[in-house]
């Protein structure tokens, strides 16, 4: 038996236009545009951190202060607070979208110690829960590392000299003890934490905010 393909081709068209449901493939509109000035969550107050004008991404600022030594850590030579508008507007979205889920997150403040080198990315980039390190905080979790201490801190520092420690701040709702194979938090749980509590482990972006830059021998 022959087939003509025009002729399969043509049948098959008239076919699917015949049995064709504009309701199932509805015709394109233009959708709504949200710019940086408008707030799609109408139950709340427009946040004042919300728009900004200009391009902040990849901008910030260190302020030197003075006077300021945090506790149990000695040999501070410089601290300098960290103003990124970009990853504070990201922190506080993060923050609206937990608080949106039900989650009643409160802030809390933790240190990280770092390499110099590294100061800059996290300034601009926020910290890397993907790059987790291989010391004692990737025993309880594959994310980013902090402590509330920065005595306990401090040991992690891979520096003789010039140590470097950030101050940060991260979302806390509810935590659990981790395990080095936890690449999440489990179900009901945003953080894992040591077993007394001195390593508290992230998990994803915009959940820590960095606030200032330790300098200290």
């Amino acid at each position: 038996m022959d087939f003509n393909a025009n002729e399969i081709s043509l049948e098959f068209q008239e076919s699917s236009l015949s049995n064709y449901d504009p309701s199932y493939f509805p015709a394109p509109t233009e959708i709504n545009k949200l710019t940086e000035s408008m707030w799609n969550i109408s139950d709340g107050p427009i946040p004042s951190w919300l728009g900004f004008s200009g391009n902040q991404y990849g901008s910030f600022e260190l302020r030197n202060v003075c006077g300021i030594c945090p506790y149990n850590l000695p040999g501070v030579t410089q601290y300098q607070q960290i103003f990124c508008p970009y990853l504070e507007r990201a922190f506080n979205l993060k923050k609206q979208q937990q608080t949106s889920f039900g989650f009643d997150c409160t802030e809390r403040i933790v240190y990280h110690s770092s390499t110099p080198e590294n100061i800059h990315s996290i300034c601009i980039h926020n910290f890397n829960w993907r790059l987790f390190g291989k010391s004692i905080g990737y025993r309880h979790g594959q994310g980013v590392s902090f402590s509330p201490y920065t005595d306990f801190a401090s040991q992690f520092c891979k520096s003789l000299s010039n140590k470097r420690m950030i101050k940060a701040k991260v979302l806390f709702y509810k935590s659990h003890v981790g395990e080095p194979y936890h690449k999440l938090p489990l179900s009901g749980y945003d953080t894992t934490e040591s077993p007394k509590g001195k390593v508290l482990v992230k998990f994803e972006d915009s959940e820590f905010l960095p606030l200032g830059l330790i300098c200290y021998q």
